[in-house]
């Protein structure tokens, strides 16, 4: 069994609304996804998960959220298999049984998962900072950039400082800071982000007991979230075209 909750919430944190397809790979009783595109690759895990093995494709996550949506409590899951390919994910309740057909594995869109870097940024987030920076973000929704640098504050403490807004030297901004570590090869460079796909990445992440951001100077900012049974990778890389 598997609470809804924690299902759809699953399957939110690879959605992003833009990762329809996903192949959710199930070993061990552990379901693992990873999606990607330009700009941004995520991986979400959960542990003990209802099915021991299998792979899945999943081509309409969108649809599948919206039948999981009619349930209620916790869910009992199976497959139905056609030699070794699974065919269908049927999903019951107390009141509903629902089937949702499932597509070959070998037509969901492969991709590359980014590697680690020797990161120059290192920052715990806690649940208020993320409450924080949606702020920030919706207050200029209209405008997708985001600069994020190493500062030193007016106590001579260095911060990750996140700026929201358009960038010209006229237009309005929200700058947010968080103390972490920051090497000073960081200190005072500017590197532009998708304040969009921050939004959607944070988001979904608000129930996260242990958040933490790692930012390198080439340009690749990882985020990780952890709770007692799910976890969750977002890499996201620096944006080109800011406006």
């Amino acid at each position: 069994m598997i609470s809804k909750n924690k299902l759809q919430s699953f399957i939110s944190k690879y959605y992003l609304g833009e990762f329809n397809q996903a192949k959710w790979k199930i070993k061990d009783n552990n379901l693992s996804v990873h999606v990607g595109g330009p700009g941004l690759a995520a991986g979400v895990y959960i542990k003990d998960f209802p099915i021991k093995e299998a792979e899945l494709g999943v081509f309409d996550s969108n649809k599948l959220q919206k039948l999981i949506s009619i349930t209620s409590g916790d869910l009992l899951l199976s497959t139905e298999s056609q030699g070794a390919l699974s065919r269908k994910l049927n999903i019951s309740d107390a009141n509903f049984e629902l089937s949702y057909s499932l597509a070959s594995p070998s037509i969901i869109p492969k991709i590359s998962f980014y590697k680690d870097l020797d990161w120059d940024m290192e920052l715990d987030l806690s649940r208020d900072d993320i409450d924080n920076l949606l702020k920030a973000k919706n207050a200029l929704s209209e405008y997708n950039s985001l600069v994020i640098e190493g500062i030193k504050n007016l106590d001579g403490k260095t911060v990750c400082q996140f700026t929201f807004g358009d960038n010209t030297d006229f237009s309005s901004k929200v700058t947010y800071q968080i103390d972490g570590e920051v090497s000073d090869e960081f200190l005072m460079l500017e590197i532009p982000f998708d304040s969009h796909k921050l939004k959607e990445i944070l988001n979904v992440n608000k129930d996260s007991d242990s958040t933490k951001f790692y930012l390198s100077s080439k340009g690749l900012g990882k985020f990780t979230f952890d709770n007692e049974d799910m976890s969750c990778v977002y890499y996201i890389t620096r944006n080109e075209q800011v406006n």
